[in-house]
């Protein structure tokens, strides 16, 4: 999928939503759509989807699409399978994708027999995903894709879309807040703000990073450039980024850390998207 100067503005307002964008969305890859609220990710995932007009620019380079946009309903009385058979009429959409699809979100034959009023909002959210893989022909957009969703069914969702994306080849193109969740499965991060976008990464590209996140960022830092006063460093809101050469240096990072006491709730061997969202949309 391919979007070429993308922008449009709301009756009334004085900016634009979504401001001349332009980007190329590789298949067979998952894409992540972050940035705060009110900064246009929802309006673009909108204009992507065709239920909102651009009031420029043009996007090429699909078939037809599956589209989770929060708000879009179900029938309560009817279960998962016949609310699919419902959704693939009302679509003009072939039915052959139902079973895949729910298994994609760890929805089995007898879970699927039994009628949404009885269900969770984890179950329905999960149908809603898989209403939307069921008229994937390429493309995929899934707004806030693990809203009420808890942590064994995030893992699953994330696995069933990970199996998308490689076995269809499916362009999927998330919008999530939950950045440590979205972190998990995207190949690129996308940072909007102010309907633009800011910047573009590869998601976990760079594994000669560590990301140690901690109360004290301040004084780990000032720790870690005592003892290795070359390192390259790099503070954000929740802890520090620091570059290691080699095995060596890394245990040495964590040996100093622990000598001092400086208590860490997570490190992860890459620059973590929660750094990225900081330095490129905080800053």
């Amino acid at each position: 999928m391919i979007i070429e100067h993308l922008t449009y503005r709301y009756k009334g307002a004085t900016a634009n939503a979504v401001n001349d964008i332009s980007h190329t969305f590789e298949a067979g890859k998952i894409h992540g759509i972050i940035g705060p609220n009110g900064v246009g990710k929802t309006t673009l995932l909108s204009l992507m989807a065709g239920i909102l007009k651009p009031d420029q620019g043009h996007i090429t380079g699909f078939d037809e699409l599956g589209i989770l946009i929060q708000g879009i309903g179900m029938y309560d009385e009817a279960n998962a399978i016949d609310n699919l058979k419902i959704f693939c009429e009302e679509t003009n959409t072939s039915t052959e994708n139902i079973s895949y699809a729910l298994s994609l979100v760890g929805i089995d034959e007898a879970q699927a027999q039994v009628k949404l009023k009885a269900c969770s909002q984890g179950f329905k959210q999960r149908m809603l995903i898989a209403r939307s893989i069921t008229k994937c022909k390429g493309v995929i957009i899934l707004d806030e894709p693990f809203t009420a969703l808890d942590y064994d069914n995030i893992k699953l969702v994330s696995n069933g879309l990970s199996r998308l994306a490689k076995e269809k080849s499916a362009t999927i193109i998330i919008s999530s807040h939950r950045l440590q969740e979205v972190e998990k499965i995207i190949d690129y991060a996308i940072f909007i703000n102010a309907g633009k976008i800011v910047n573009t990464t590869i998601a976990n590209e760079e594994q000669n990073y560590l990301t140690i996140t901690c109360a004290a960022p301040d004084r780990a830092a000032r720790v870690l450039l005592k003892e290795l006063p070359s390192m390259e460093l790099e503070r954000f809101k929740e802890g520090i980024v620091v570059q290691y050469a080699n095995a060596q240096e890394y245990r040495k990072i964590v040996s100093f850390l622990l000598e001092d006491h400086i208590e860490w709730t997570g490190i992860e061997k890459s620059r973590s998207l929660t750094y990225a969202y900081d330095k490129f949309i905080k800053n």
